[in-house]
């Protein structure tokens, strides 16, 4: 990159003087002069040859052919002609100048590029500013370079950028580019009609494919250099948007394999974004991301402390200074090459970061996967509230200390915020077959599973919700708890399942709000309570530490509600059937059952003679059974106080505030 705009730097100040000396009327001091200028801006060492300068001093055309320049470190640089359309010369510098590159050619960062026409119209830069853009000797900040560039619109109708890497080739072509508007280095707008891209390899899957439109606005080239190449100052504390917009208006790919058959296809409708922002991080991004490309799996693993910690930090510190507002692909498809592959579609991916009221966001909408075989369907994929802030804080504190210990890692510190993860409208369906155990449907409005309020990566809420997950049961199944349920005449299955926790450090309790199970035609079961005595220790220290706090946890209370629609009937039904008796005889020999056996299971109290005859009302009329339990110590009752009363459970009953209702 640093030769190549060292050519383009070197041809605009050709240009500049060229003009000067047509008007002067002296072609021999004109070349004299071009040359010089042309040699000063390569550097010292650097080779360089024209063919031919004509000027037309009436027109005000001023034309180079043939410019060759050789680089000190073996590179090389050839323009097939350089034309200057000038309107008037102002000291050294044009004044709105348009002019013309043809045929240039260059390397850089392991790359060819080949642009075989730019004009220029209305550039108000000198060729001072244009040369030190490429000047990689300057002293001068890049972005202080970048914003002495200004231009009413610069054309190219081709770019090609060709490199080997690996043993895989690769090419881009990119097709009509235009920039308006270049203001102090920043770009108005950005607009590509599309190109090609392909990538060849003897030894492993290549791809070639095409892309249409592109566009982007508001490109603050200055503020990108400034990430780059510069380190943060002491202001450099807001992320500032890099480029307000960006859009791609349809691209698509082919898989090939290592023998050039085709083996896959995916496109994509639209790719759009939003706000992209950057700022300057304590060391410039351009050195850390050349670093980490050449450094192989081995450096990496074996780097020096300070390396490690200079590295680690630079990481983090580049991921938090980059935000994105949106970015959003419509209408992602892919497929094999036959129907036996399978083909996929996606409607809607979209990433939105987190702003002032709105946290971030990664969406899937309307995703399509199946083949002649399975047709699978989701309607959506949310995950919002998410942040890796303590991802990097917890870099720094471990891997980003020169005299971390990588044996004292605990990768606990790592865990990111996880936020809120659902997944909605899920429908799979495989064809009937006969015997087959398989369920050939099975479907889920919603799972949904929120874990926020993280200490030490460990979630102090929890919440997990599954909603109407459903399934056919198959007539041939050899699972036993399918079978059971053919047995009670259920042909499919339509289950909710909940669980939900909060820990509250003002008073150390642990709120259970809902484990539950319920089934649509059998019934339900919720159970609720309050663990008390729950340290800090239990998700702030080591995992000897947090076993020794668990062990000091207690019970408060424990709710039980038992709700029964359906399942009770079928199963005294069932069994009835089996025992050759009524149900209505069932029910009477399992009441007077519980009302023998719990008493004398909990001993013989007015709390377990009340339960025993909750248990034997529900039997008799199952609907709803409540059971609740209460510690008497407003502590409650821990793990020590079971052992020292050696598990009886008349001894335990004796501690607790035992009441059961039937409804």
């Amino acid at each position: 990159m640093t030769s190549r705009l060292r050519r383009f730097g070197a041809t605009v100040s050709v240009l500049a003087l060229l003009g000067a000396g047509a008007y002067a009327g002296s072609h021999l001091v004109l070349r004299a002069t071009a040359d010089r200028l042309i040699r000063d801006a390569v550097g010292p060492g650097s080779g360089v040859t024209v063919d031919a300068v004509q000027v037309e001093p009436l027109s005000g055309r001023i034309a180079i052919t043939g410019l060759a320049v050789s680089t000190t470190d073996g590179r090389r640089i050839t323009v097939g002609s350089v034309v200057l359309h000038r309107q008037g010369l102002v000291s050294s510098a044009f004044a709105a100048e348009n002019f013309t590159v043809n045929g240039l050619s260059f390397e850089a960062a392991g790359a060819k590029y080949t642009i075989p026409r730019i004009d220029v119209v209305g550039g108000t830069m000198t060729a001072a500013d244009v040369r030190a853009i490429f000047d990689g000797a300057s002293a001068t900040p890049m972005s202080v370079r970048m914003a002495r560039l200004s231009a009413e619109s610069i054309a190219i109708p081709e770019i090609t950028a060709t490199a080997t890497q690996n043993g895989i080739a690769s090419a881009f072509v990119y097709r009509d580019v235009r920039l308006f508007g270049l203001a102090a280095g920043v770009v108005r707008s950005l607009a590509i009609s599309g190109g090609t891209f392909e990538s060849r390899s003897t030894d492993h899957a290549t791809s070639k494919g095409e892309f249409g439109p592109m566009a982007a606005t508001a490109i603050d080239l200055p503020w990108i250099a400034r990430a780059y190449t510069e380190k943060a100052g002491p202001n450099d504390t807001v992320a500032k948007v890099a480029y307000a917009t960006f859009s791609v208006d349809g691209l698509s790919a082919t898989t090939l394999s290592k023998t050039g058959d085709e083996v896959g296809k995916a496109s994509v409708g639209r790719i759009v974004g939003k706000d992209f922002r950057l700022r300057p991080a304590r060391e410039p991004w351009l050195p850390i991301v050349q670093e980490l490309a050449t450094k192989s799996e081995e450096a990496m693993q074996n780097l020096p402390p300070e390396d490690r910690s200079r590295l680690v930090n630079a990481i983090a510190d580049m991921m938090e200074a980059s935000e994105v507002g949106l970015v959003e692909a419509t209408d992602l498809r892919f497929s094999g090459t036959s129907a036996s592959d399978g083909t996929g579609r996606i409607g809607r991916m979209s990433y939105s970061g987190a702003a002032v009221g709105r946290p971030a966001e990664m969406r899937m909408e309307g995703m399509e996967f199946g083949d002649k075989e399975t047709q699978v369907r989701v309607g959506t994929i949310l995950h919002t509230g998410f942040s890796f802030a303590s991802t990097f804080a917890g870099l720094r504190e471990t891997l980003g200390q020169p005299d971390f210990d990588p044996a004292d890692f605990d990768m606990r510190k790592l865990i990111p915020e996880l936020g809120t993860f659902a997944i909605r409208d899920v429908d799979i369906r495989t064809p009937a077959r006969k015997g087959t155990p398989a369920p050939t449907r099975l479907g889920l409005k919603t799972m949904e599973i929120s874990a926020t309020d993280p200490i030490n990566g460990i979630p102090t809420a929890l919440r997990i919700a599954l909603d109407r997950l459903t399934m056919d049961i198959p007539p041939s199944t050899s699972e036993d708890g399918l079978k059971d349920l053919i047995a009670l005449g259920y042909k499919d299955v339509d289950v909710s399942m909940g669980f939900e926790a909060r820990w509250r450090e003002a008073d150390n309790d642990l709120s259970i709000g809902n484990v539950s199970v319920q089934g649509v035609n059998m019934g339900g079961i919720v159970l609720r309570g309050t663990v008390g005595n729950v340290t800090r220790d239990v998700f702030a220290g080591d995992a000897t530490m947090a076993q020794i706090a668990l062990f000091g946890a207690t019970v408060k209370q424990v709710a039980l509600t038992i709700d029964n629609r359906g399942l009770f009937e079928r199963v005294i039904d069932r069994e009835a059937r089996k025992q050759k008796k009524t149900p209505d005889q069932l029910r009477k020999e399992l009441g007077g059952a519980a009302q023998m056996m719990i008493p004398a299971f909990l001993g013989s109290t007015p709390s377990a003679r009340a339960v025993a005859a909750a248990v034997a009302k529900f039997v008799a009329r199952p609907n709803r059974l409540v059971v609740t339990a209460k510690a008497k110590n407003p502590m409650g009752i821990g793990a020590a106080d079971v052992l020292m009363n050696g598990g009886n459970p008349g001894d335990i009953l004796a501690q607790i505030d035992l009441t059961a209702v039937a409804e």
